[in-house]
C-alpha cells in the first residue's frame, strides 16, 4: 500500500475533527449573537423605561408610584448587567472556540500538504520507474534485433 493511503485514514480524522471545532465555534458564536441581542432589548426597553419615566414624574405623581418606577429600573439594570456577564462569558467560548478551531484546522492543512508532497513524489518515481522500464525494453529489444542480425 502506498505512504499516501495510509495517511488517509489521518487526514479523515483531521477533516472531522476539524469540521467538529467549526461547528462549536457556529454554535458558540450564534449563543454569543443570541446574549447581544438580548442585550440590546433590554437596553432598548430600558431607555424606553427610562423615558416614560420621566414623562410619569413631569405629572406630578404619588411617591410610591415612584418608588415602583425606581425598583423596576434597578431591576433591569441588573438584568442588564447579568446579560453583560453573560455576554462576557460567552466571547471566551467564542474565543476559546475558535482558538481550537484554527488549531484544528493548521493541523489539517499541514496533513494535506503531506500528503499532496507525497502523491507528487509517487507519482514522480512512478514515472521515473516506468521510464526505467521502458528504456529497459528499448535495451533489450535493440540487442534482440543485433542478436538476430547474426
Amino acid at each position: 500500500m502506498k505512504r499516501s493511503k495510509r495517511l488517509d485514514p489521518v487526514a479523515r480524522v483531521e477533516k472531522h475533527r476539524e469540521r467538529d471545532a467549526a461547528q462549536r465555534l457556529g454554535k458558540h458564536q450564534s449563543e454569543l449573537n443570541g446574549m447581544q441581542a438580548r442585550l440590546e432589548e433590554l437596553m432598548n426597553y430600558r431607555a424606553d423605561y427610562q423615558k416614560r419615566y420621566g414623562e410619569f414624574l413631569g405629572r406630578g405623581t404619588g411617591g410610591a408610584a415612584i418608588q415602583e418606577y425606581r425598583s423596576f429600573l434597578a431591576k433591569l439594570d441588573r438584568a442588564i448587567e447579568h446579560q453583560q456577564q453573560l455576554i462576557s462569558g460567552g466571547q471566551q467560548n467564542v474565543s476559546s472556540s475558535r482558538a481550537q478551531w484554527m488549531k484544528k484546522r493548521t493541523r489539517l492543512k499541514a496533513i494535506d500538504k503531506l500528503v499532496d508532497k507525497i502523491k507528487t513524489d509517487e507519482i514522480r518515481q512512478d514515472a521515473r520507474r516506468e521510464q526505467q522500464e521502458s528504456d529497459e525494453r528499448a535495451l533489450f529489444a535493440r540487442r534482440l534485433n543485433h542478436l538476430k542480425c547474426f
